[in-house]
């Protein structure tokens, strides 16, 4: 019994691993508010350039977030010098004002999509530059935001 309790974690533990991660990481916001001027960046190894990846930002808010969207400057430089910058507009709440994402407690949790299915051209460090957009010195309800690139998996069916 011990043993088929055992080869049952062994299995459940191998499932539940996140294979296709590449890279997370989160940075927290001073008193829950995101200023203007203050740029998440993130330095990331990519080593794949077979493969397509998702880029995602991830985003922690509080139910004191003043809005139903959140706009983000995005800048993607790569190994080379070149860079992309673009604009997001994501909504985080419906149209009845009930928050998206997954909540517990007071705080909320977006995967927000940037960019799918993406093929780095060329291996080496690509810096990820996010910075909110809304027009507001300091965002309230901002807990923490992050980036999440993940390699694309794709069904065989």
């Amino acid at each position: 019994m011990k043993i088929i309790l055992t080869g049952l974690l062994v299995i459940i533990l191998s499932a539940s691993c996140d294979h296709a991660l590449v890279y997370h990481t989160n940075i927290t916001f001073d008193q829950q508010k995101w200023n203007k001027n203050s740029i998440a960046g993130f330095d990331v190894e990519i080593s794949d350039t077979v493969h397509p990846h998702n880029i995602l930002i991830i985003l922690r808010h509080t139910s004191a977030y003043p809005f139903m969207n959140i706009i983000f400057f995005t800048t993607i430089k790569g190994p080379a010098g070149n860079h992309i910058t673009d604009t997001a507009n994501f909504f985080i709440a419906d149209t009845h004002g009930k928050w998206l994402g997954k909540g517990l407690g007071d705080i909320h949790t977006n995967q927000l999509l940037l960019k799918r299915n993406v093929l780095f051209p060329k291996s080496g460090i690509y810096r990820f530059e996010i910075q909110q957009a809304m027009r507001i010195d300091d965002l309230p309800g901002v807990a923490d935001a992050g980036l999440r690139i993940e390699k694309t998996v794709y069904s065989k069916n």
